[in-house]
């Protein structure tokens, strides 16, 4: 009874924790901001980010630029410390499919199996797919019909067989699905076409020539990279540098907050492509473009038409890792990002709201804040708290249970402890896959742990823990009923 008693002191301080959260979150009034310092700051708060960089960039010129934070506990953050950029590397192997295709004649809308004959897949219909389905996301393919289990200094053909088993989730050209390996294929078909590894390519073809002096393929010798982090609920946890040869083309480049300006810069303005670099006006031109009429998607970068403005933007995230570009091209105006933490939170709400601020600064010379998400870890905390305090009391009161489990009952009981332990398998085996329909994309926990770590753990300890209560539950019934057999 004393320990009841204790867990029910517990579950009053969690109670009030998370109702005074709750009510600073709500009351926070909105706070004014002039400039991109000041905005960085406030989020790097709200999110516990360990460093930031943001610049704006109107008209070729840095209109206002930030950088927070610190590399390790000696090296400052600076706008040419290097991270990776996730996802933002589909733009430049994407950008030298465009380059090749142009120089070796070979048209975007040629089947892939014709460039690549070990291209097959389970579904018949592979033979349709072109590079440019791959290049929008637009083959049908999904990670949600094909998860890859390479290990990560699998190669670009290893990860090309490996899609033999694959299935077409829907036709091509039916829905965007958004693809990782579709992007390991064309790094494939860089490396065929130009007859030289994709690293090397990537590296003459592109970095050089558009005199990107501090992105790169391969982690640089000597060069302090920015150590990434996970967050429990605002905890910073450390990750490992992130490498996946075979998915290289996808998602693993190297780049700074200044080579990123150089890069969008020459989206913005063509004729600032330096002289003889192999690369033409046209060839970014169509990468900005939806690749299909009425299609969010060009070639590496998705391109919607947002308030009024015509917006070429694409993030990137990894573990530990997040960074994104937005251009309003009409404006000739855009925004670069990028922070070495990542959790699901700042993905949904941190950058959208850094982005629209930087928006707003850009057009307007000031926006609204409201610094409240720092109070998010809080809430989430006391959750956390509430379901542990919640378990150790419903297995406290197992043995009064055991004593109210009477015959008339013990069959309708047995019935609902069944049906609870499918509920809990369905949501241990199946659950992130339901999660991954939402955003339709291929999901698991591992990756979910990635992604948010709180949150899968938070949902994992419930889910392990009421699994466990309802097989005890059950356990107990049959035990009684045994015993009144007897």
């Amino acid at each position: 009874m004393t320990n009841l008693k204790g867990l029910k002191a517990i579950r009053w301080f969690f109670l009030i924790i998370l109702a005074v959260a709750l009510i600073l979150f709500l009351i926070q009034p909105q706070v004014k901001v002039d400039n991109l310092n000041q905005l960085l700051e406030i989020q790097q708060k709200n999110y516990v980010i360990p460093a930031i960089a943001g610049i704006i960039i109107k008209n070729g010129e840095c209109m206002q630029q930030s950088v927070l934070g610190m590399v390790d506990n000696q090296t400052p953050f600076t706008l040419d410390t290097p991270i990776y950029i996730g996802s933002l590397t589909k733009s430049f192997t994407a950008l030298a499919i465009v380059k090749l295709s142009r120089e070796y004649s070979f048209s975007l809308d040629t089947p892939v199996a014709e460039l690549l004959p070990e291209f097959k897949l389970a579904s018949k219909e592979y033979h349709t797919i072109t590079v440019r389905h791959l290049l929008a996301h637009a083959s049908g393919l999904s990670d949600r019909t094909f998860r890859e289990k390479l290990l990560p200094d699998a190669s670009l053909l290893d990860g090309v067989l490996a899609l033999q088993v694959a299935k077409l989730l829907e036709p091509p050209e039916t829905k965007l699905n958004y693809f990782n390996m579709g992007y390991t294929v064309l790094g494939l078909i860089i490396e065929r076409i130009s007859g030289l590894p994709y690293q090397e390519y990537l590296q003459k073809g592109i970095l050089t020539p558009l005199k990107l002096k501090n992105t790169y393929v391969e982690a640089p010798g000597g060069e302090t990279i920015a150590t990434g982090y996970l967050s429990f609920f605002g905890l910073p946890l450390k990750t490992s540098k992130p490498r996946s040869n075979y998915a290289l083309p996808a998602g693993y480049l190297l780049s700074t907050a200044n080579d990123l300006f150089i890069y969008v810069n020459y989206y913005l303005n063509p004729l600032s492509l330096p002289k003889q670099c192999g690369i033409t006006a046209e060839d970014l031109e169509v990468m900005q473009k939806p690749a299909f009429p009425n299609w969010p998607y060009g070639f590496g970068w998705i391109t919607e038409q947002i308030n009024g403005k015509s917006v070429v933007y694409h993030g990137g995230s990894l573990p530990g890792y997040q960074s994104q570009l937005v251009l309003w091209t009409d404006e000739k105006t855009a925004f670069v990002l990028l922070t070495n933490s990542s959790n699901i939170l700042q993905s949904l709400w941190g950058r959208r709201d850094i982005i629209k601020g930087a928006e707003e600064l850009a057009f307007n010379s000031q926006t609204t804040i409201k610094p409240r998400e720092r109070f998010i870890y809080l809430i989430f905390w006391s959750l956390l708290g509430l379901i542990i305090v919640h378990l150790a009391n419903s297995f406290a009161l197992l043995g009064k249970y055991k004593e109210q489990i009477t015959k008339p009952k013990l069959r309708q009981e047995q019935i609902k402890q069944v049906a609870l332990i499918i509920i809990w398998l369905l949501i241990i085996f199946k659950g992130p896959q339901a999660v991954g329909l939402l955003e339709n994309r291929g999901l698991y926990w591992s990756l979910a742990y990635t992604v948010e770590p709180g949150i899968t753990v938070t949902i994992l300890l419930l889910s392990v823990g009421k699994l466990l209560l309802s097989l005890s539950k059950l356990f107990i019934t049959i035990r009684n009923k045994i015993s009144v057999k007897v």
